[in-house]
């Protein structure tokens, strides 16, 4: 009976977590790219036809807070978020260490709670049946999604202090 080989589970997680990022990458461009053709058509049609694109405001708004929500998870992975130095620590040193572990975790569990909430909230709103206004796209999906995007970036959080050792 062998043990696996934890090098291997090691690069099976990496690899699992790279294709991942990028396909969540890809859907985040594909939002921008909806959002960016919808605007653009949206204001043509308003100024060369006088005829606006019902509901193209408030499809715009779902598809900022989708593309938003799911590259949250990729920045977090590449450990892009806005950071604020206010220990001044020597690069590399124990306390400079410690202070990244820490404000990782932080973030992790940041990102755990956010999930945590908004998930509740989703559910709130599936059982009122929440809709936009023009559109009646329900609310809760959008909803949902972004509590996966904040639980997958606490779980990317906590990856990336596990491959920074």
């Amino acid at each position: 009976m062998s043990m696996p080989n934890d090098t291997t589970n090691a690069d099976r997680t990496k690899g699992f977590w790279s294709a991942f990022i990028q396909i969540l990458g890809m859907a985040a461009v594909l939002a921008l790219l909806a959002m960016m053709f919808l605007t653009t058509a949206d204001v043509i049609a308003r100024y060369a036809f006088n005829r606006p694109i019902s509901g193209a405001f408030e499809l715009t708004e779902i598809l900022l807070a989708t593309c938003v929500f799911l590259a949250m998870p990729l920045t977090t992975r590449m450990g892009e978020h806005v950071k604020v130095d206010l220990l001044k620590t020597r690069e590399g040193s124990t306390p400079d260490i410690v202070l990244n572990v820490l404000g990782t975790l932080a973030g992790a569990g940041v990102f755990a709670m956010m999930s945590w909430q908004v998930w509740e909230h989703a559910h709130k709103l599936q059982k009122y049946g929440t809709a936009s206004n023009s559109l009646s796209i329900p609310i809760s999906v959008v909803a949902f999604l972004v509590a996966i995007c904040c639980a997958i970036s606490a779980l990317a959080a906590l990856f990336s202090l596990r491959d920074a050792k």
